[in-house]
């Protein structure tokens, strides 16, 4: 086994934090040009937003298991192999423009860039420990959110300028890069790799699954980011039928929206040390107040500037939620990494997987104010989720003070 080498151990990080984004722009890379496979592939717009909830389905999924996996067997290999596989079937998809077949595809990439991004994760823990630690998954997530800014831009002008195959032919390439500069520079970091006992296995998931903060953070990360998926899914359709402008608009717009996905994350890094619970707070008071003026504005003045302007302040404090709550339940098992790391990747993905597709599937995209009405639903299970969690935090301190008298 090829172990990692201390002169390539500082590009290695780097590269772990250039090919994590990967897990994102899978996604929100080809969301300009959802409106033009709908109708290149005779397909519905609910069953071509289908491919986007297949592959969040598939990476949460696999995110569940793998954890063991890299945890018993090491991080390097796996990650090498599914990186190949997700190349090479980007470039399967732009070959074969067939819904069930992408439909197939998509499940498959879903599954092999959730290795990929647990193996990251886990590279992490074992490269860094403490506050430096919390620091690097912090850095993780606003570098990942990289993605969802530029990915969107990039799409729209693939979209206008060579249609929507080049998106996969650029994602075939941006990952066949990746595995091959991985290949050359990084190595296995896990040095005492955990023996595969399935009852100490069964143990460790019950005892994460057993805690209930650490369940309550995933869920909060989950709808923090459903506020931004949501808007990826269905600004193309609104933007393009309603207020019909193209798909490199869709790509600007995207674009503003990711910045402020960006400005939550990094805000959420310099505000690290300050109290959890009231930053998630405000946080909360600020979406539904900027939500609520979004509902105004759109009943007097619905244009794409009140869509955009509103809606990057709502991001922005989701995206600054998620930051804190994924960084919590993250750090939360640290002697766990890998199973750790899968269950907070995997649970994330297929509820926002989950509420994404039933939003869409009861509230179809019709006009401004069906956006709104998929934030009010989240924005309100976040303050639920968020109260539940502050009061289990509350119960398990008492707990811990009664057991430890004086």
């Amino acid at each position: 086994m090829k172990m990692i080498q201390e002169k390539y151990k500082g590009f290695a990080t780097v590269l772990a934090y250039a090919i994590a984004p990967l897990s994102g722009i899978a996604v929100d890379l080809y969301s300009p040009s959802l409106p033009a496979m709908a109708r290149d592939l005779h397909v519905s717009v609910l069953n071509m937003q289908a491919s986007v909830s297949i592959y969040l389905v598939f990476y949460g999924i696999s995110q569940l298991f793998v954890g063991i996996l890299l945890d018993s067997f090491g991080r390097h290999r796996l990650n090498l192999i599914s990186l190949l596989i997700f190349s090479l079937s980007s470039f399967a998809i732009a070959a074969i423009p067939n819904i069930h077949v992408i439909y197939i595809l998509r499940a498959i990439q879903g599954v092999s860039i959730g290795i990929v991004l647990v193996a990251k994760r886990a590279f992490l823990v074992d490269m860094f420990n403490g506050d430096k630690l919390k620091h690097a998954l912090s850095v993780l997530t606003i570098v990942w959110s990289i993605g969802p800014i530029t990915a969107p831009f990039i799409g729209g002008y693939l979209q206008t300028s060579f249609g929507w195959k080049y998106n996969f032919y650029f994602l075939g390439a941006a990952s066949m890069v990746g595995f091959i500069l991985d290949w050359i520079f990084s190595g296995e970091t896990l040095h005492a790799p955990a023996k595969f006992h399935f009852r100490q296995i069964a143990a460790n998931y019950s005892k994460m699954l057993g805690t209930f903060d650490f369940i309550l953070s995933i869920t909060l990360s989950g709808l923090a980011y459903g506020v931004a998926m949501i808007f990826t899914l269905t600004s193309p359709f609104l933007i393009e039928h309603t207020f019909h402008y193209n798909s490199v608009t869709v790509g600007y717009s995207l674009l503003v929206v990711g910045l402020g996905w960006l400005s939550g994350n990094l805000l959420g890094k310099a505000l690290i040390k300050i109290d959890l619970n009231k930053k998630i707070f405000i946080a909360n008071i600020v979406q539904f107040t900027t939500l609520a003026l979004m509902i105004l504005f759109f009943r007097i003045a619905p244009n794409l500037y009140t869509l955009i302007g509103f809606t990057f302040f709502i991001v922005m404090a989701s995206a600054f939620i998620f930051n804190n709550s994924f960084t919590y339940s993250l750090s939360r098992f640290p002697k766990m990494a890998g199973i750790a790391g899968g269950l907070v990747g995997g649970f994330t993905y297929i509820l926002l997987s989950g509420i994404t597709y039933l939003l869409l599937l009861f509230i179809p995209v019709t006009e401004l104010m069906s956006l709104a009405w998929y934030d009010l639903i989240l924005v309100g299970g976040i303050s639920i989720v968020f109260v539940s969690f502050v009061r289990g935090r509350r119960k398990q301190v008492a707990l811990k003070s009664a057991s430890c008298p004086g």
